[in-house]
């Protein structure tokens, strides 16, 4: 699974028990500017430049020494990166042709002057909040600059993605919080093949929700009512499959994908990752962000 943000997240749980239960030498590898090239939240492919580090993560012997639980910190500190903060070193041009914000609202949704969600437009290579005006450039190297003495922003994307994670941290601490919203219902057809980008094939549509007890559907799928209920510890992350457009997860088994009419499937990733943990759920964050 590519990143969605640009950075690592951390590793699955069990991840750990899986590769001592294997037994063998681990290797890993690590791309740097391989986001920058093919972002979730824009599909253009922009070419620039990509670095790969090969190295060794484990050998046998000391997967058997080592606990579960180490094994996994291992990995997390040795994958742990964020393609922004490489090239804020590295200073690569990636080839936007003047859209390097297309669709950049659907991962910077929280304007970071006044706090407004979901207000950010986008046209070339600037961003702009309708709620306060507040304007954003982005170059080809991914470097944000404010338009006029009275605009902000951070410094990197992926601090301004830090940003909106931080709101979905404080929203879910409030326990009566929830989220919700209409959405259109995709399922694996049966006995046909995907064509192009498309991951499923629109079956229904109803209302989705999330508060402390978990995430929760109400609706139809193929023409009959259709209702689910997952705890937070059986949906701790969503997958998306090619951009930040829609999102997907299993309920029984099943692959179900979900297509909001609002640009806001990474609010719901955050907030479904924030409850979670506040639950205490095992996936937990990590403290590293870059390792070279």
């Amino acid at each position: 699974m590519s990143s969605i943000t640009g950075m690592a997240q951390p590793v699955m749980i069990g991840t750990g028990k899986f590769l001592k239960m294997l037994g063998v030498p681990v290797y890993y590898t690590k791309v740097s500017g391989g986001y920058l090239t093919y972002t979730k939240h824009c599909l253009d492919r922009r070419v620039g430049r990509v670095e790969v580090t090969v190295d060794r993560m484990f050998t046998a012997e000391e997967l058997k020494d080592l606990p579960a639980q180490a094994v996994e910190d291992t990995m997390n500190r040795l994958l742990a990166h964020d393609d922004y903060i490489w090239n804020r070193e590295a200073q690569v041009a990636f080839g936007g042709k003047g859209q390097m914000a297309k669709n950049l609202d659907t991962l910077l949704y929280l304007c970071p002057k006044c706090g407004a969600l979901h207000q950010m437009e986008c046209c070339g290579n600037q961003m702009r909040c309708t709620a306060c005006g507040n304007t954003v450039e982005v170059d080809e190297k991914y470097n944000l600059r404010p338009v006029g003495s009275e605009s902000q922003c951070p410094e990197l994307i992926s601090d301004w993605v830090l940003l909106e994670r931080k709101k979905a941290e404080e929203d879910v601490k409030d326990p009566a919080f929830t989220y919700s919203g209409h959405v259109r219902v995709g399922m694996l057809p049966a006995y046909k093949t995907l064509r192009g980008e498309h991951t499923s094939e629109i079956c229904g549509e109803g209302q989705l929700s999330l508060d402390r007890s978990g995430l929760h559907f109400d609706g139809t799928v193929k023409g009959r009512p259709y209702a689910f209920h997952l705890t937070t510890d059986q949906v701790p992350t969503f997958g998306m499959c090619t951009d930040i457009s829609r999102f997907y997860t299993f309920v029984d088994g099943e692959f179900i994908e979900f297509y909001p009419e609002g640009r806001d499937v990474l609010r719901w990733d955050h907030l479904t990752e924030e409850m979670h943990r506040i639950n205490g759920g095992k996936w937990q964050n990590t403290p590293y962000r870059h390792c070279k």
